[in-house]
């Protein structure tokens, strides 16, 4: 396994990858983001596989899912981010697919990164320039051996910024490899998501 820093816009072949990962990885627990009903916004995890929703199902009404992900949002999403300030992606390759990533861009803590990041008064705990690290995400069999760790530990190395910030879910496996690297939980936020800051 290795990790490279790519240039997505240059490196378009390893872009569809990259957001397959994606899909796979959020697509399962502990975020379970793999389909939604667009009536009644019931979240199911790609293992599930159901094309009718089952609550709506049980009213009486046949819904079909969607994808909770669909591919042109992701990649609307992280071209958007890949073009913001000092932005930078790597990808952990084993020797025939990505096995993980991540990405983040500069962000600087004030009233409007509060709302972007749905973080009310964030601006009043913290203030200055961070990395926003954006997304990280191993595939799921990959999981466990290290990679996340490695992927963010290079992302240090490789972004001129020494305060790290980043959202995810309480009591995570992110949130608790962040907790190992002497990071902190620095805010609780909406839907059981929390702001986490690291130093290095």
């Amino acid at each position: 396994m290795k990790i490279e820093k790519i240039d997505p816009f240059r490196q378009v072949e390893l872009v569809g990858a990259i957001i397959l990962a994606y899909q796979q990885t959020f697509g399962q627990a502990p975020w379970n983001e793999g389909y939604k009903c667009p009536i009644c916004n019931l979240t199911l995890s790609l293992n599930e596989r159901q094309t009718c929703c089952p609550d709506c199902l049980n009213k009486g009404k046949s819904v079909l899912m969607v994808k909770y992900w669909p591919t042109s949002k992701v990649l609307s999403d992280f071209y958007q981010e890949m073009s913001k300030p000092d932005s930078l992606c790597l990808v952990a390759k084993g020797d025939e697919e990505i096995l993980g990533f991540s990405w983040g861009y500069q962000i600087s803590i004030n009233p409007e990164i509060d709302a972007h990041l749905e973080a009310p008064g964030l601006h009043k705990l913290v203030s200055g320039n961070y990395f926003y690290l954006d997304e990280v995400a191993v595939l799921p069999q990959y999981q466990g051996k290290g990679i996340g760790r490695n992927l963010i530990k290079q992302l240090f190395e490789n972004q001129p910024y020494k305060r790290i910030i980043l959202r995810t879910l309480k009591e995570s496996q992110m949130s608790n490899l962040i907790i190992s690297m002497a990071g902190e939980i620095i805010l609780p936020i909406s839907r059981d998501r929390v702001i986490m800051s690291v130093f290095y």
